[in-house]
C-alpha cells in the first residue's frame, strides 16, 4: 500500500485513490493519526479538482475514519462536505459511497432507520453505476452492513435476500475478507431459521455448510493476527452449532473445532474466544458426567474472560451457572451459593 502510495504522481486521481486505500492499511493497523492526516492532506489537493467525486470520497473516510476516534463533530463535518462534494460529479459509484459512509455512520449511532434508508439510496446509485471493480467492491461492505440490520430486525426475506448478494459480490471480488463475513451472516442467518423451526433440518445442515466454507476459506492462509482471530470465531460457531443441534455422534468435531479455536485464541490472546471455547469443553464433559474436567474447563473459562477489558455478561452468567450447579452437586452448598449469587449480580 505504501508503495504504491509513493509511487503515484503528486495532486493526481492515482494519488488520491492510493491515499484512499494506504490510510485503510494504517487505520487496520491501528496508525489511527497517520491515516488521518494522510486523508486530509489528500483531500485538501483533491478538493480543487473540479470532479467533486475525489474529494467526496475521501471526505466519506474521513468521515467514518473519525467517527471511530469519537470525534464526532469532526465526522459530521467531513460527512456534510461529502455531500456538498458531490453536488459536483455524475459519478453514480461515487454518489452511492457516500450514501454508504453516512449509513455507516448512522447505525453505529443507533439511527438504524436512517441507516437503511442510505443504504438503500447508495444500492440505488451502485446497481446504476458501471460494473467494475471499484462498484463493487463499494457494493460488498454496504450489503453486509444492510444485512445485519435487517438481521436484527428479524426481516428474514430481505436478510437472505442481501446477504446472498453480499456472498456473490465477495466471490466475484475474490476478497477474502468480505467472503468470509458473508459465509459467517449466512451460517448465522440459516442458525436463526432453524430455531425458528427446529423441524427444517436443512436450514442447520445449510448453517453447517457456511461456517465450514468460512473456516477453509480462512485456513488457506491463517497468519494475519486478524485473520486467525476470525478463524477461531468461526471455529467456536461451528463448534457450538454441532453442540447444540447434532447428536453426539459429532462430540469429536466438537472437540476438534473448539480445540483448534483454543489453540489460536491462546496464542493471539483473544480472552473471549478463550472463555467461549473452554465454556464448550466443559459442557461436554457435563454431558459426559465428568464434574471434575468441567470444573477445571470452567475455572479456566472464568480466568480468560476476567482478563478480557470488558466482560462478557453472556459467557460470565453461563460459567456462574454451571459451577453452581456441579458445586451443588458435590454437596458444597457454600460455593455453590456463592457462584449462584455471582449469576445474580453478573
Amino acid at each position: 500500500m505504501a508503495t504504491n502510495y509513493e509511487k503515484a504522481a503528486a495532486a493526481t486521481p492515482e494519488k488520491w485513490f492510493a491515499a484512499g486505500k494506504y490510510a485503510q492499511h494504517l487505520f487496520y493497523n491501528k496508525q489511527q493519526e497517520e491515516a488521518i492526516a494522510l486523508l486530509i492532506k489528500n483531500v485538501n489537493e483533491a478538493k480543487l479538482h473540479k470532479d467533486g467525486k475525489y474529494a467526496a470520497y475521501l471526505y466519506s473516510m474521513l468521515a467514518m475514519n473519525t467517527h471511530i476516534t469519537n470525534a464526532l463533530a469532526e465526522s459530521d463535518k467531513y460527512m456534510d462536505l461529502a455531500k456538498k462534494a458531490i453536488q459536483n460529479t455524475k459519478d453514480l459509484s461515487t454518489k452511492g459511497y457516500v450514501y454508504y459512509a453516512q449509513g455507516w455512520i448512522d447505525s453505529r449511532m443507533e439511527r438504524q432507520g436512517d441507516a437503511v434508508k442510505n443504504f438503500l439510496q447508495g444500492l440505488k446509485y451502485l446497481d446504476e453505476a458501471p460494473v467494475n471493480e471499484s462498484s463493487l467492491g463499494r457494493k460488498s461492505p454496504l450489503l453486509t452492513e444492510l444485512t445485519a440490520i435487517y438481521a436484527v430486525w428479524k426481516a428474514y426475506d430481505l436478510q437472505e435476500k442481501y446477504g446472498l448478494m453480499a456472498l456473490d459480490i465477495a466471490l466475484k471480488l475474490n476478497n477474502s475478507n468480505a467472503t468470509f463475513s458473508a459465509y459467517m451472516q449466512m451460517g448465522y442467518f440459516y442458525e436463526q431459521q432453524y430455531l425458528e423451526n427446529t423441524q427444517n433440518i436443512n436450514n442447520r445442515d445449510l448453517a453447517e455448510r457456511y461456517y465450514s466454507n468460512a473456516i477453509e476459506l480462512l485456513q488457506k492462509d491463517n497468519q494475519e493476527t486478524a485473520i486467525r482471530s476470525n478463524l477461531s470465531y468461526a471455529a467456536i460457531n461451528l463448534a457450538n452449532l454441532y453442540l447444540n443441534y447434532y447428536s453426539a455422534e459429532n462430540h469429536p468435531k466438537i472437540i476438534h473445532y473448539t480445540k483448534l479455536a483454543l489453540s489460536i485464541a491462546e496464542d493471539i490472546d483473544e480472552y473471549v474466544q478463550i472463555a467461549s471455547a473452554n465454556g464448550i469443553l466443559a459442557e461436554l464433559e457435563i454431558q459426559n458426567n465428568n464434574p471434575d474436567k468441567a470444573k477445571k474447563y470452567l475455572l479456566a473459562a472464568l480466568q480468560a474472560s476476567n482478563k478480557q477489558p470488558i466482560v462478557n455478561q453472556n459467557i460470565q452468567m453461563s460459567i456462574f451457572a454451571n459451577l453452581a450447579i456441579l458445586m451443588e452437586n458435590e454437596g458444597k452448598l457454600k460455593e455453590a451459593i456463592q457462584y449462584h449469587k455471582l449469576y445474580m449480580e453478573a
